[in-house]
């Protein structure tokens, strides 16, 4: 029982980790695209 537990936490904050990971790539993009549009 103990570790499901273990594996879900585990789990659900690798999820967070990864969905941090997405916005990041989508900010430096928005960013990039933004940098192009003003040169």
């Amino acid at each position: 029982q103990a570790a499901l537990v273990l594996n879900a936490s585990r789990r659900f904050r690798y999820t967070l980790d990864l969905k941090k990971e997405e916005e990041k790539e989508q900010t430096r993009r928005k960013i990039r695209a933004h940098a192009q549009a003003i040169r």
